[in-house]
């Protein structure tokens, strides 16, 4: 049994993830974003202060066009930077991602515009070959970080993407000892005492790094299981790079790469966000129509039967945002028999709504044809069972209420224990639980009954209320819950449901509600007989 709940909670979960990614990102993605936006402006905004008192500096063609093609590149990455903060369905890992590689693209433009400042002051020579030793550096980081950027959106698998990993660590950690040989050694590049920069014929090396990473980019590229846009967006994207790199081969003391790798990020958020967001629209519209249909099964008039004195009933169902799998029904089967059903689905969108709305036209059919809720559900759960291909469950409790008795037939196909209301307190009871609906055919569920006396109360509710989590990831708990309940000073079903759900929300504090919240309660009044 404990299996299935487990299974019930794993699907729940697998909405959950969807909801928080429509929410704005998690603490941890917000740290990186603030780390990202912090350090691109930054630079950004020195890259800008650098040019005043550096203008009389800039006393070529070919350093005014590098220094403001440095300028542009950050001034575009700021931007792109913030516009991506402004989408709010950005994964975690996709958000760590982006931020290092863009921050650190940013970085080796701030760097090679410093570059250019210092190129030809005498004395700066010291400190323009620490300048581009650590531009050297960044370069390395930055088809390191290119490369765990595009095995993340070709989706290459974890152990291979770790090996190849592992590989390029091993190879840019021999690049950085190479670059410390040559502040002692000049090999790679050097400054002379007049302070101007001087490519060494072995400098290819340095900025051919790119092509190790290139065999299984295009070992990726591949395998990539996308459209033939996204295809061709890939390959502009792996190309982009490698255009830049040969361009500042080909052109003496420009530097083209990081504009080649800002390309591809411009190329990989629009191919990303323009397919997230159609995704998107198609979901949102999905789990909106959902809600229409969820919202239209429900009985939402109170009192539903002012006429009736024996009893009292409330109801109510908060959902999540636009994502229900919740819902509730009650019903007389005839002028002595009160039903009463609460059940949740265990999956969200259109075909959970779809099987929610099978699920309470059978279980209604099949409860005014006569029988216990026992054999109610066991029937019910056959027909269900015959055509769910989906796979998706159903937890049930259901009650029949004899309303001049006060005997309340009730059983529980794998749902939350009820609340019982006897001499004024409410106490959870453990009933016993069968599988929920929709899992295997053939099951038999148990009847129990609640001797209802004037005054007594059942409350039942999904799990969306016990476990719903605070800022700080805790749990509202069923022990809560009862403890609110017998905190509630009024007796009525209205105000024992609204005085949980006050409760709910003063523990949860704002927190997000990623669970449905259904309640139900009904009260008896006694019957006919006992008030005349």
């Amino acid at each position: 049994m404990s299996d299935f709940i487990q299974l019930h909670r794993q699907s729940k979960e697998r909405l959950l993830r969807f909801a928080e990614q429509r929410e704005p990102p998690s603490e941890k993605a917000q740290k990186w974003i603030t780390i990202g936006n912090i350090s691109i402006c930054s630079m950004t905004l020195a890259g800008i202060l650098l040019l005043h008192p550096f203008t009389g500096r800039i006393t070529s063609i070919q350093m005014a066009f590098s220094a403001g093609q440095e300028i542009l590149g950050m001034l575009m990455s700021a931007l792109i930077f913030y516009s991506y903060m402004q989408d709010p369905d950005s994964a975690e890992e996709h958000t760590r991602l982006f931020a290092t590689l863009i921050a650190t693209n940013v970085a080796g433009m701030f760097l090679d515009e410093c570059s250019w400042i210092m190129d030809g002051v005498a004395s700066l020579a010291f400190l323009h070959t620490l300048c581009i030793t650590a531009l050297l550096y960044i370069n390395a980081a930055i088809i390191y970080q290119f490369w765990l950027y595009s095995a993340y959106l070709m989706g290459i698998e974890q152990e291979k993407s770790k090996r190849i990993t592992l590989a390029l660590i091993f190879f840019f950690s021999v690049y950085v000892a190479l670059l410390v040989v040559n502040l002692f050694w000049p090999i790679f590049f050097s400054v002379d005492s007049a302070g101007v920069y001087h490519r060494l014929e072995l400098y290819p090396l340095m900025t051919l790094s790119l092509l190790i990473i290139l065999p299984p980019l295009i070992y990726a590229f591949a395998h990539f299981d996308g459209t033939k846009q996204e295809k061709q967006i890939a390959a502009m994207f792996l190309l982009m790079p490698l255009m830049g790199m040969v361009m500042t081969l080909a052109f003496s003391n420009r530097a083209f790469q990081y504009s080649g790798v800002l390309m591809s990020i411009i190329l990989a958020m629009g191919s990303v966000i323009s397919g997230r967001g159609k995704h998107m629209a198609v979901v949102r519209a999905e789990l909106d129509t959902a809600t229409k249909i969820q919202e239209s099964m429900l009985p939402m008039i109170f009192p539903p039967f002012p006429e009736r004195e024996e009893f009292e009933i409330y109801a109510s169902m908060d959902p999540a945002r636009e994502v229900g799998g919740d819902f509730y029904d009650f019903f007389m089967i005839d002028d002595d028999h009160l039903a009463l059903v609460i059940a949740d689905v265990s999956d969200k969108g259109v075909p959970a709504a779809l099987l929610m709305m099978s699920a309470k036209i059978l279980i209604n059919f099949r409860a005014r044809m006569g029988g216990s809720p026992a054999q109610i559900l066991a029937e019910v759960n056959g027909q269900l069972c015959e055509n769910n291909e989906s796979g998706m469950f159903i937890t049930v409790w259901m009650g029949i209420l004899d309303v001049k008795t006060g005997v309340m037939t009730c059983a529980n196909a794998g749902h939350e224990y009820p609340a019982i209301r006897e001499d004024g307190l409410f106490r959870l009871l453990t009933d016993v639980h069968g599988l929920p609906l929709g899992v295997m055919p053939g099951m038999k569920y148990q009847d129990y009954e609640i001797r209802m006396k004037p005054g007594d109360a059942v409350f039942v509710y999904t799990d969306g209320v016990p476990e719903a989590n605070n800022a700080e990831d805790e749990q509202y708990t069923l022990g809560r819950m009862e403890l609110a309940l017998n905190q509630i000073q009024e007796r009525d079903p209205e105000s024992v449901l609204k005085g949980v759900r006050a409760d709910v929300d003063a523990f949860v504090k704002g927190a997000d509600q990623f669970d449905d919240l259904t309640m139900l309660c009904v009260a008896y009044r006694g019957g006919r007989s006992e008030e005349a």
